[in-house]
């Protein structure tokens, strides 16, 4: 299946040019399990189907994915953090931007219609076999997920830190863990709050 990872090189929107691109999520975002890559960072295999124009991935003549196509939405972290906030058969859009300050991911549901069900994509973790209830299975995986970012913080943390012998590093990191699992769900608590009240000022008048 085809890939999209978007970079700022090719698919950085500004305010002249629209690079975001329309997709619906083919799978659960919390059933996606994280892979590390060479650089020991996390990321994330996103089936999506693009619902937009046709998508020119980076430069002109490189690959399309075209109306309709499925590919992958290969996710960083942050990113994935974002995303793990819709579910299946939601219709998105994403876009990659600079404030002027920083550059970040800006994930809104999309104003394209598009009604056509999902197409049938099997994951591992598409059953409930182990849970009580579909609920169980996605909170679980969601503290997987946070875990995971988690651990991956505290070794960068403990790993720059020259004044830590290299045969007490990994008493440090399984002390600090706890507090970093905590420090990890506050974090995606009040993201989940400002995504909730941001879902609620879209239907004030004004």
């Amino acid at each position: 299946m085809a890939f999209l990872q978007l970079r700022q090189k090719y698919n950085m929107s500004t305010q002249d040019n629209d690079r975001s691109i329309n997709v619906q999520l083919q799978v659960e975002p919390d059933e996606i399990e994280g892979v590390t890559n060479k650089y020991n960072k996390f990321e994330f295999m996103l089936p999506c189907k693009n619902i937009g124009s046709d998508y020119v991935t980076a430069e002109a003549g490189s690959y399309t994915i075209y109306y309709e196509m499925l590919f992958d939405l290969k996710c960083t972290q942050h990113l994935m953090k974002k995303m793990v906030r819709f579910s299946k058969g939601d219709c998105v859009n994403i876009k990659m931007y600079n404030d002027g300050s920083k550059t970040d991911y800006i994930i809104n549901p999309s104003k394209i219609e598009y009604d056509k069900p999902v197409e049938e994509i099997k994951t591992v973790k598409e059953t409930k076999y182990g849970y009580g209830s579909v609920k169980e299975r996605d909170t679980d995986k969601r503290l997987d997920i946070l875990w995971g970012m988690a651990f991956n913080n505290a070794t960068r943390l403990v790993a720059n830190n020259n004044e830590v012998p290299p045969k007490q590093k990994v008493s440090v990191i399984e002390e600090i863990m706890p507090e970093m699992f905590k420090i990890a769900k506050g974090l995606d608590d009040v993201l989940m709050q400002e995504q909730k009240q941001e879902n609620k000022d879209d239907d004030l008048p004004f």
